[in-house]
């Protein structure tokens, strides 16, 4: 799976001004493995969040650290067990 890093011309608000890391998108999953805001507190995560949504895209968190963990809580996302490029990895998904 191919790792993608923000860009200007993102269309989906991965852009390089608000965030860095990486996302994956396969068909209309988008896989955050490793995301930070450059300004936190500004609320860019929220809107990315909820821009995918609004796209229609699944939202999955790929084995996230204590403070996206506690993120995927609030927004009551669910865990499983589930392959990541070949590996077996801890996945947070937003319920629909």
């Amino acid at each position: 799976m191919l790792l993608i890093e923000p860009s200007p011309s993102s269309i989906i608000g991965w852009t390089p001004d608000r965030f860095t890391g990486y996302i994956a998108i396969e068909n209309k999953t988008v896989w955050i493995k490793v995301i930070q805001s450059n300004h936190q507190g500004e609320g860019y995560l929220r809107r990315f969040i909820q821009g995918l949504i609004a796209r229609n895209y699944e939202v999955k968190v790929v084995s996230p650290m204590e403070t996206m963990e506690k993120i995927c809580i609030h927004y009551k996302m669910i865990p499983s067990v589930e392959d990541f490029d070949g590996k077996e990895s801890i996945i947070w998904t937003m319920k629909r």
